[in-house]
């Protein structure tokens, strides 16, 4: 189980990633139990002008945490650990410890051959919103981060919120095709680190959580069983990964 002697002034705030929500998290924090005191907020709607999410995202970030007293431990899972990891080396002094499971910061693949295939997954992506094609984007993202098949095998009703929270979806991708986090940045991060992965998840998320460890000198934790979406699916490992940390 997950240890408790967490600060319990210190509020833990836990950030979904794309095409989700924050009942990602649910099982997570029942896992954690009564310690932590655990947030998990809706991200915002997509930006107004279309594109990167990601500085609209930070400050928003910025008043959640000084909403909640000004520093917080901070965890985030794909894109919201993109957005975590960002604002740690934005603003360190107001994250007591940070928790990343596979941030899709795909710059730490620069020249690495996996970042070609997270190029053409974002190029085919983009296509096919510029062409109208809404349904197969989202079916390309969904299958990759969960298997071939994954967005068929989504009820008719799950499909159509994805459609309509396609904007924001956009935004979140573009973040990670736009970012620019490199290696030399992550001598920023000095409060203790936990970076996770799902044993099964894509080659390419793996290799960026393996380059984030080692850059912060930590290892990856292996979330066994799991894919991409840990949280949700295996929510006692990742709080007891939580947990470890925020005793450290």
């Amino acid at each position: 189980m997950a240890s408790m002697s967490h600060d319990a002034r210190m509020p833990l705030l836990l950030l979904h990633g794309s095409a989700d929500s924050p009942r990602c998290w649910s099982g997570v924090i029942t896992a954690l139990g009564p310690g932590p005191r655990a947030t998990a907020p809706p991200l915002p709607p997509a930006p107004a002008a279309g594109g990167s999410a990601i500085a609209q995202d930070l400050s928003w970030l910025h008043a959640q945490v000084l909403g909640l007293g000004g520093a917080v431990d901070l965890v985030g899972h794909s894109y919201g650990a993109l957005l975590g990891l960002r604002y740690a080396l934005q603003r360190p002094e107001r994250v007591r410890h940070l928790g990343l499971c596979e941030p899709i910061a795909f710059h730490l693949l620069q020249g690495h051959p996996l970042r070609l295939e997270i190029d053409a997954l974002n190029a085919a992506f983009f296509g096919h919103i510029a062409a109208g094609r809404s349904e197969a984007a989202l079916a390309g993202l969904v299958d990759y981060w969960n298997g071939p098949g994954a967005f068929l095998g989504l009820s008719a009703a799950a499909r159509s919120r994805l459609g309509r929270e396609l904007p924001r979806t956009a935004s979140e991708v573009a973040a990670g095709r736009d970012d620019q986090t490199a290696v030399a940045d992550l001598a920023g991060l000095g409060m203790p680190c936990a970076v996770l992965a799902g044993e099964g998840t894509t080659a390419a998320s793996r290799a960026v959580c393996e380059v984030l460890a080692e850059a912060v000198g930590t290892s990856v934790q292996i979330v066994r069983g799991a894919g991409h979406q840990a949280p949700r699916t295996h929510p006692q490992a990742v709080a007891d990964a939580i947990g470890s940390l925020l005793t450290r």
